[in-house]
């Protein structure tokens, strides 16, 4: 049952507030793994939250966004605990940004999520 909690993600795990997104935005690091961008920084709790943003302006269609905006979600979610071993359980707030043009199939981005948070744990260490 404890195994299935750890690849679930939960509103609590999801980043909302203005007050939050603006600090994000303001104070992040930022790292690239094309198709992604991520900006993040640290919350001073033990949980990561995330936000996933697709341009309207790539994708004319809600369709194409959603799509993606769940392909991005589901790869999170299955590599979050690589994440969060690396951090030692800090937790940080991540803005997901899409900056490729095209739709990618999940193993590609699944792929590209792993090497956003390899990234993401070399940059929070140093």
């Amino acid at each position: 049952m404890k195994e299935e909690k750890k690849y679930s993600l939960p509103q609590s795990e999801r980043l909302r507030g203005k007050r939050r997104i603006d600090y994000l935005f303001a104070n992040a690091k930022g790292v690239l793994s094309y198709p992604y961008r991520a900006l993040f920084v640290e919350n001073g709790t033990d949980t990561s939250a995330i936000m996933v943003s697709i341009p309207k302006r790539k994708f004319k269609h809600a369709v194409d966004r959603n799509l993606l905006r769940r392909r991005t979600r589901e790869a999170y979610r299955l590599n979050k605990l690589q994440l969060s071993q690396q951090l030692n359980n800090k937790g940080l707030d991540i803005a997901l940004l899409y900056i490729g043009d095209k739709k990618e199939e999940f193993s590609l981005l699944q792929k590209k999520m792993c090497d956003l948070f390899n990234k993401i744990a070399v940059k929070i260490c140093e």
